[in-house]
């Protein structure tokens, strides 16, 4: 594989097992990823991690990357001075168009490409963001600032009820659907948290987009391990965002 260069500028803690992941450019940077958009980052000796882009600046790239196990507990960490590899951008993103009252929902570290798209709705005529954050507790809460920063609307739920509100992130997002209208709801986290995220699209008659989660190795639709299960569809390549209507017309062989 060919790589982009980069170094690693700064990793700063910010939850219990989340750390936001700053690399500089060493050589020719990769072309601007669009949020939801991923790229294959590889620690030597290590191998891939599939991560979205949370932030780009010219020659620097920001990662927010929960450790889970494997190469990503090395991935939060990597040292300052560290070379690391980035191919990508791949995939396809969130679909982002003017005059569009967005409803956004962030399951703890899916908060990445929504972030990026609250950035990149910054530009965009006519758009408002409500940016939700669900985790379990306040102290797993985290960027909150950040996003209010770049004109987003902020929410959070906590299930003990630490922080915000006292529940699940989509029973908040219930909530706001009944009290006010929204032209779409983009939702990334845990599948659960898609799947409701799903159903109250179709019950309040919301357009949807989703960011999945699935074991991706080539990134370019060759080796078939991140097939969407019923759908056929391979996240890498036609993913990992999707709408509703796309993932029904799949599982009906649409």
């Amino acid at each position: 594989m060919w790589y982009h260069h980069y170094r690693v500028s700064s990793n700063t803690q910010l939850t219990s097992n989340i750390h936001r992941v700053v690399l500089e450019s060493t050589d020719t940077p990769i072309s601007k990823a669009k949020a939801g958009e991923f790229v294959m980052l590889y620690i030597p000796a290590v191998g891939e991690l599939p991560l979205s882009v949370f932030k780009q600046k010219e020659e620097e790239l920001h990662f927010v990357i929960e450790d889970y196990g494997g190469a990503s507990s090395r991935a939060v960490n990597l040292h300052k001075g560290e070379m690391v590899g980035v191919r990508g951008p791949y995939g396809r993103g969130f679909t982002l168009k003017q005059n569009t009252n967005y409803l956004l929902l962030a399951g703890g570290s899916g908060a990445p490409p929504l972030l990026k798209f609250v950035e990149e709705a910054q530009s965009t005529p006519g758009v408002s963001v409500t940016y939700l954050l669900g985790a379990r507790s306040a102290s797993e809460l985290f960027l909150l600032d950040e996003a209010r920063s770049m004109g987003a609307r902020v929410m959070v739920s906590t299930d003990d009820g630490s922080m915000g509100y006292k529940g699940l992130i989509t029973q908040l997002a219930e909530k706001l659907l009944s009290e006010a209208t929204y032209d779409a709801l983009y939702a990334c986290g845990p599948e659960q948290m898609l799947l409701a995220a799903m159903s109250l699209a179709k019950r309040f008659g919301v357009y949807f987009e989703g960011s999945f989660v699935r074991d991706v190795r080539c990134a370019v639709g060759v080796c078939g391990l991140c097939v969407m299960e019923g759908t056929g569809r391979l996240l890498c390549v036609d993913g990992p965002v999707f709408s509703l209507h796309e993932l029904e017309a799949a599982q009906h062989g649409g």
